[in-house]
């Protein structure tokens, strides 16, 4: 193995051969020994260069700044009218308009593009936002365009209207007065045609009972009806009661029976989807955002939601806290009964409505043929009575 030789360099000062020197290792003697002197008849070796340090020191040249946009030359023929530039003003001398600012060497006006967030993105999202802004002014006004619409039509309706008022009036007013009229002319017509009437008090005792028997049948026809309509509601609103009590008995019955394990298989299928998405190596972020998708659905929402136990989306570790055999088997036999209850009681509540709808019908036949046959009965019940036949005469 060569010897290490000497650094020297005749331009510099010999180096010290004192033992003691603690450049040269004086002192103490090391366990190893002394190197050996450097023999002064030997040619110097070239000094080795310094290494670099590591890592080394980079001096990159910072970017030149963003040129400055260029200037807009002034109008050779400014508009005198323009009150940005008042008439008289020398082109290309004196203040520029308000509206053309002049940019600066540092580029931080705001026509800068760049330095004051004036990017391509940041004018994407003052678009999106002024965009959102203006779609949010649409819908309130969207209102506003209705009601004024509406407006515009009952303006028109109304302007009809008025021209027709007085038309209108005068032909109620008419109308009122002819009725009037023939009212006082019967009233006075009743009087002077039944002073005219020769009839003795039994036959008009006679006649008067005929009336009362025909208008006790057509009062018991209206009862009738009535009673029956009565019924029917009531009928009715016990038939929407019974339904709505099929509704939610048939929900929950239903929900036991095949809704609750339907969904449960549905969550499993996606927890097994997105376990056998997880590839740490591959990617390891969305592995781990899969797991933190894992580890959301697995938690149970027992007891801290109000009807965890009963939601159409259950979780399946809600499902494991909620519906061990024993519950389910209690659950699911609760709810089959009163499904079977709810769905007998219905029935014969629809049932009994389609009959009363239909003796209703028929009720209201025979006071319609009451109301209307009244005065022909009437008259055939006072034919029957004899009241002013030969019999009448009879004491």
């Amino acid at each position: 193995m060569n010897e290490p030789q000497s650094q020297y360099n005749p331009s510099q000062k010999p180096p010290s051969t004192d033992p003691k020197d603690p450049k040269q290792g004086g002192g103490d003697p090391k366990p190893c020994g002394d190197p050996k002197p450097p023999d002064p008849c030997a040619d110097p070796a070239p000094p080795e260069p310094e290494p670099p340090p590591c890592p080394p020191k980079e001096e990159c040249p910072p970017p030149k700044p963003c040129p400055d946009p260029p200037t807009r030359p002034p109008d050779p023929c400014p508009d005198p009218c323009d009150d940005k530039q008042p008439p008289g003003t020398p082109t290309g001398s004196g203040p520029k308009a308000p509206t053309e600012q002049t940019p600066t060497g540092s580029g931080t006006g705001s026509d800068s593009g760049g330095t004051n967030g004036e990017t391509p993105a940041a004018h994407l999202a003052e678009l999106r936002k002024s965009f959102e802004a203006g779609q949010k002014k649409l819908q309130e006004l969207e209102p506003l365009k209705g009601a004024v619409a509406d407006l515009e039509k009952r303006i028109q309706a109304f302007e009809k209207v008025v021209d027709d008022q007085s038309a209108s009036e005068s032909s109620y007013k008419d109308f009122y007065k002819a009725t009037q009229l023939q009212l006082k002319d019967i009233e006075c017509f009743i009087t002077t045609a039944r002073c005219q009437i020769e009839i003795s008090d039994k036959a008009k005792k006679c006649v008067c009972d005929a009336i009362a028997a025909v208008d006790v049948r057509v009062a018991k026809a209206k009862a009738d009806r009535d009673a029956q309509a009565k019924s029917l509601r009531i009928l009715t609103a016990r038939a929407k009661r019974t339904a709505s009590d099929l509704e939610w008995t048939k929900k929950w019955y239903d929900f036991l029976k095949t809704g609750l394990q339907a969904q449960v298989g549905k969550q499993r299928d996606d927890l097994k989807g997105l376990k056998g998405k997880i590839t740490p190596a591959a990617d390891p972020c969305e592995a781990w955002f899969y797991l933190y998708e894992l580890e959301r659905l697995i938690g149970s929402l027992y007891g801290k939601t109000t009807d965890a136990c009963w939601m159409d989306n259950i979780w399946v570790a809600t499902f494991l806290d909620c519906w061990p055999w024993v519950n389910y088997q209690k659950a699911y036999n609760a709810a089959l009964v009163a499904f079977n209850k709810a769905d007998a009681a219905d029935k014969l509540a629809q049932s009994e409505v389609l009959q009363a709808q239909k003796l209703l019908t028929t009720l209201e036949g025979v006071l319609t043929d009451a109301l209307k046959n009244r005065r022909d009965w009437i008259l055939k019940e006072i034919k029957n009575m004899d009241c002013c036949g030969p019999k009448s005469k009879c004491p």
